[in-house]
């Protein structure tokens, strides 16, 4: 008897969750109006870093790849095209993301395994969540994968300019060799 009273109550917190989202769209039919970009920058320590930009005004993507191990895509800067229907689960998926985590930041203070960020600039509402963690939460982690099954999808076309990213701020700054000293043993 308890579990149906919590599993009818987890249900109208859903239900109502999903109202008050439409509600407060303003009645608009298209989920994809009150974002603009979507920012994405991923570090798995070891193999890849790299920052993801899409747009809702647009079918471009921007790529920024600082780091990659073997044959994947070389550092530099990119872009790709995506489609229409593509763009909008990703979209959905942010705003999620933004009603149930804004401004968040999930770190257990470790030294290696995931690391990204997730940005989402929009007209109403601005909101950003940085994971550092071996347990994140469930829709956090489902759009993280969506963005990096979506670069490694891409082709990709080579840019001559550098792009900016709001969430690039996680990775290290780059080693320069030379103020490095090093003492053989």
């Amino acid at each position: 008897m308890i579990s149906i009273l919590m599993r009818k109550e987890r249900n109208w917190r859903i239900g109502g969750l999903l109202i008050w989202a439409t509600l407060s769209c303003g009645g608009s039919t298209s989920s994809d109006r009150d974002i603009k970009t979507l920012d994405f920058t991923y570090n798995d320590t070891f193999s890849t870093a790299f920052s993801l930009k899409l747009n809702d005004r647009s079918d471009t993507v921007y790529v920024k790849q600082d780091f990659t191990k073997g044959s994947g895509l070389p550092s530099g800067s990119y872009y790709a095209i995506v489609h229409d229907d593509v763009k909008r689960l990703l979209i959905s998926h942010a705003e999620s993301v933004l009603l149930l985590h804004p401004d968040s930041l999930y770190d257990e203070g470790l030294q290696d395994d995931e690391d990204y960020k997730i940005c989402i600039v929009g007209s109403e509402a601005n909101g950003c969540v940085r994971l550092h963690t071996l347990n994140p939460p469930q829709n956090v982690k489902l759009l993280s994968r969506h963005l990096r099954d979506l670069k490694d999808r891409l082709t990709y076309h080579k840019l001559e300019r550098e792009i900016n990213f709001v969430s690039d701020d996680i990775l290290p700054e780059p080693i320069k060799w030379g103020s490095v000293k090093f003492l053989p043993p």
